[in-house]
């Protein structure tokens, strides 16, 4: 990308944000996870810049930070969140050591500007134990360092379905997101709060065009009469 064209992207997710909140929607989300673009900016070995967006890590969180303060302008800060993945390895991603240190610089500006006025609505994380659509058995590495630095909302995801309580419980700025099981159980809260057996899904079926195995799940009470 040239410069010209790194500044014709922040018009353009400015503008984005701001038919998204015209179509009624609550806020937008800033995608700089899984591979995608803003994510390509702050890793070291997708970004190979030589100039003010690459080389070093405040040079690399400048694209999206640039983003992040042009749509918090046009649509406000409680409107905004930003979703990050620093040990994913989805779409070829890879590391140099440590990605703390990356996460760590962004996440500390995102708390200086919060501390000025402009806190986020919410960081969106994606845990370690999950990469991609699949779920680990064994990982190196921990997103606790943002909360470390974080002190607003954060939103962590990724294999969460047996970690609500113990997430959610000790923090009460911790949200969690699910969506493999929110799939197979249209009733997944009230199952969660009444502590009944989840629904498996099927992932081959997520994509398939049709209802079945994607809208055409259960909830307890249809369960219990088919019986």
């Amino acid at each position: 990308m040239t410069r010209q064209e790194i500044k014709q992207y922040v018009k353009d997710y400015v503008q984005a944000a701001k038919n998204a909140i015209a179509a009624g929607a609550d806020g937008v989300e800033l995608h700089a996870a899984n591979a995608y673009l803003l994510d390509q900016f702050l890793h070291e070995t997708t970004n190979t810049r030589t100039d003010e967006y690459g080389g070093s890590i405040e040079n690399r969180a400048r694209f999206p930070l640039e983003i992040l303060d042009a749509v918090v302008e046009a649509v406000g800060a409680d409107r905004v969140g930003i979703r990050f993945s620093p040990w994913g390895t989805f779409g070829s991603m890879s590391h140099i050591g440590s990605p703390i240190p990356q996460w760590a610089y962004i996440t500390t500006e995102l708390e200086k500007r919060a501390q000025e006025g402009n806190r986020l609505a919410y960081i969106h994380i994606v845990e370690p134990r999950v990469n991609g659509y699949l779920d680990l058995e064994t990982f190196a590495g921990s997103n606790d360092f943002f909360q470390h630095i974080w002190k607003g909302n954060v939103i962590k995801a990724g294999g969460m379905i047996p970690h609500i309580e113990e997430e959610t419980e000790k923090d009460t700025n911790v949200l969690a997101a699910v969506g493999r099981y929110f799939i197979s159980n249209p009733d997944l809260v009230d199952r969660l709060e009444r502590k009944q057996e989840l629904n498996p899904y099927h992932r081959e079926t997520f994509y398939g065009s049709t209802k079945v195995g994607y809208t055409d799940y259960p909830t307890v009470e249809q369960a219990s009469k088919r019986q």
